[in-house]
């Protein structure tokens, strides 16, 4: 294993050994993390000229103090690797890392073992929409018959930044700590996922109006539901219980697994739930040897 600063990175090294992980996610691209994060850097393994493994490090300064963070709009980091030794891989990582920075906070992948475990729910669209609709709550099953009830159309390709809009008047209002760089960033990454062809939008509108819109990253054999953004009609009439549901009938009996990206919060956890989606457990790891003097202020 070596460190590397994001400078001596090769990509085209490191998006192979992404694309040909077991545990392949996006949000390891370096395309991805260049979007999100100003700074990271990585560890490595490398063998016959090929990265096997790599590890990225999203990291900062305050008062002169490195540190790790988990960055906005990236669920899971860690090791991603060709082989199945990423746990041990992991241990490595997380050792040295400590030896590198005083204080970490780090969302690690599915695979990854180590730290406090954190939900996510997926579902498996290898099925006929049919099949997969049996295993929907009644209370969805309800709540989709009751969008249908109203005029609004399926759309695809709706634009990103009006999907953002709408949740920033309704959902974003309430978030403090998503600043205005934060979701600067969230559409340059976009507009990279776009020219990427692994942007996937959809929407339900109302004439030209959106009522709710989705967005969704394809990558390999996933894809994730990133960010969505509603109004109070799409809240009242329940049109992200009948567009998730489009979006399930749309890509049923195909090799994906739509990923919900969470959550811990007890309602969205019953809400992705309701559609018959499966736990898979990621981690959170957290490490702190910041002087006392200064300790305060990561709590």
């Amino acid at each position: 294993m070596i460190f590397k600063s994001r400078a001596h990175i090769n990509d085209e090294l490191w998006n192979s050994c992404i694309a040909n992980a077991v545990n392949s996610l996006v949000y390891g691209t370096t395309w991805y993390l260049d979007a999100i994060i100003k700074n990271w850097d990585a560890f490595i393994w490398e063998e016959d000229g090929r990265y096997m493994a790599v590890f990225p490090i999203p990291n900062r300064s305050k008062l002169g103090v490195k540190y790790v963070y988990p960055p906005f709009f990236i669920q899971q980091l860690g090791v991603f690797s060709r082989t199945e030794n990423i746990r041990e891989y992991t241990k490595e990582a997380l050792f040295a890392l400590e030896g590198k920075y005083k204080f970490i906070e780090l969302n690690l992948n599915w695979k990854s073992g180590s730290g406090e475990e954190r939900i996510n729910l997926v579902l498996d669209l290898n099925q006929s929409f049919d099949k997969l609709t049996r295993n929907f709550s009644s209370n969805h099953q309800r709540n989709i018959k009751k969008s249908q009830k109203h005029k609004f159309t399926y759309n695809s390709n709706i634009e990103v930044d009006r999907i953002v809009e709408n949740f920033r008047k309704e959902k974003g209002a309430q978030i403090t700590t998503l600043k205005e760089q934060d979701y600067q960033q969230f559409l340059d990454l976009c507009e990279v996922a776009k020219n990427k062809s692994v942007l996937i939008t959809r929407g339900i509108m109302e004439g030209n109006r959106l009522i709710t819109g989705a967005v969704f990253l394809k990558s390999g054999t996933r894809l994730i539901f990133i960010f969505s953004g509603n109004t109070d009609e799409g809240k009242v009439s329940g049109g992200l219980f009948n567009l998730l549901n489009l979006v399930i009938e749309e890509f049923s009996n195909s090799n994906l697994i739509l990923d919900f990206e969470g959550s811990s919060t007890e309602g969205l956890k019953r809400f992705y739930k309701g559609f018959g989606s499966k736990k898979e457990c990621y981690y959170f790891y957290r490490s702190n040897k910041l002087p006392k003097v200064i300790k305060w202020l990561k709590r």
